[in-house]
């Protein structure tokens, strides 16, 4: 099946979700759905708030619909920052069926992520055929009355893909960008700043079906197992952001330095920096690591 398979020529793996800094409150993995928690907005006005959003089809119930209800079933203590009726930045929007609109009635949706500014810079080489890996911060977690997880057993995870399709929109203008008022945070007019005008405000929208794997689809989101971990598995409390990875990602995902890794087996290890929001891997010209990026793609994509 993958024998004709168009490999992407870079693969970015992607800081997308809650963090310490905005939210402060992991997102969750609950029975294998990885339910990630877009940041809180204070920058939009009139912008969707996590009520407005809809929970996975799966995890809903009579009494609990939205991200809000979850929201609210998280502990006062655990929740952070979040607030049900807050103002949420839904990037990217790969998830149709968090809209309340009908799935495949919303009109001119399309599985989107946007970037601005010095993490923009960062992805200036990005076209066609690339390959958006998202990650974020997670707990295991129950739902019943409540959400229960233990805060000291976080842990950085995949959760989610897009592949670029038409060349990415570079330096776009706010502007509204839909027919039926859908608009993406990356283009929606109404602004109390102006961090995402002008240079390095982009656009990227997903392909219809993944290049390597025609039969899936171009944008999505993975149901959890361990391929997607990514902190090491021997890590204790606070040092989830040292990562163990296939090994040809060894010394090759920028920004990060040489210096920051070391092989272990057939993996290779390295702590991560900071907040970065993009590591950048572009596989070998000459394809000598082909054979192994195929086949964590294939992990990836069979097993979750």
């Amino acid at each position: 099946m993958v024998g004709t398979a168009v490999l992407p020529r870079r693969i970015i793996l992607s800081r997308k979700g809650c963090d310490e800094s905005s939210g402060n409150c992991p997102s969750f993995i609950i029975d294998r759905e990885m339910l990630s928690l877009p940041i809180p907005e204070d920058h939009f006005v009139g912008t969707r708030k996590y009520s407005d959003l809809k929970l996975p089809l799966r995890l809903r119930k009579p009494d609990r619909q939205t991200l809000a209800d979850l929201i609210e079933a998280v502990p006062s203590g655990k929740r952070g920052s979040l607030r049900g009726d807050a103002p949420v930045h839904l990037d990217p929007d790969i998830r149709e069926d968090a809209h309340h609109e009908t799935k495949g009635q919303l009109v001119d949706w399309k599985p989107r992520l946007g970037q601005c500014c010095v993490a923009d810079a960062e992805l200036r080489d990005v076209a066609s055929g690339d390959l958006f890996i998202f990650f974020g911060w997670y707990a295991d977690a129950e739902w019943g009355d409540q959400v229960t997880f233990d805060r000291k057993k976080t842990f950085h995870a995949i959760w989610g893909w897009l592949q670029v399709g038409e060349p990415p929109r570079r330096n776009v203008s706010i502007c509204s960008n839909s027919r039926n008022g859908y608009d993406h945070p990356h283009l929606a007019p109404l602004l109390r700043d102006s961090r995402h005008r002008g240079n390095h405000n982009s656009i990227y929208e997903a392909s219809e079906a993944l290049t390597f794997r025609p039969d899936v689809s171009g944008a999505g989101v993975f149901c959890y197992c361990q391929v997607l971990r990514l902190t090491h598995p021997a890590c204790r409390v606070g040092c989830r952001s040292l990562w163990r990875l296939p090994g040809f990602f060894h010394q090759l995902l920028k920004p990060l330095p040489k210096d920051a890794w070391h092989k272990e087996g057939g993996f290779t290890c390295v702590q991560t920096a900071g907040r970065f929001q993009e590591y950048v891997f572009e596989r070998p010209a000459d394809g000598s690591l082909d054979a192994d990026v195929r086949k964590w793609l294939d992990l990836l994509f069979e097993r979750s």
